[in-house]
């Protein structure tokens, strides 16, 4: 090999490097919605989940967001509410916040603690829904 062979080769090896970096980073940052970012609302309507349960579309505004529509269901699994109205909030908005269940101890039986994301939203003009969609939620 020859020294130019040599560069090119340590070369293709620090891009795939970084590149490889790069994407390890952004991999599974979920949704790609910051917490606790109040972001503007298009849109957002009930609907129910293909297979059985009810949610809310949120249409954000700003269409240069990794994703533009999300459905978050009403409740979870353990039956804790996944979206809330907040009247603090500016009008036509919605942002993401994690809460948080302490570990607990109840009749010597330790029961662990869970974080989970819950969506707050405010909007500006409600009205009656006559149509509620069944939508396919994206993973």
């Amino acid at each position: 090999m020859n020294r130019t062979r040599v560069l090119v080769f340590i070369a293709t090896i620090f891009v795939v490097a970084v590149v490889s970096i790069i994407a390890f980073a952004n991999f599974g940052r979920g949704d790609g919605i910051e917490t606790n970012k109040v972001y503007a609302l298009a849109f957002t309507y009930k609907a129910t989940i293909k297979g059985g349960g009810d949610a809310r579309v949120f249409d954000f505004a700003d269409r240069s967001l990794p994703r533009t529509s999300v459905v978050v269901p009403v409740r979870d699994d353990r039956g804790m509410p996944l979206i809330e109205e907040v009247d603090s909030l500016p009008p036509s908005t919605v942002r993401k916040v994690v809460a948080t269940v302490p570990t607990r101890v109840v009749e010597d039986v330790t029961y662990p603690g869970y974080t989970y994301v819950v969506w707050q939203y405010h909007l500006s003009v409600k009205s009656e829904q006559s149509v509620v969609p069944t939508v396919t939620p994206r993973k």
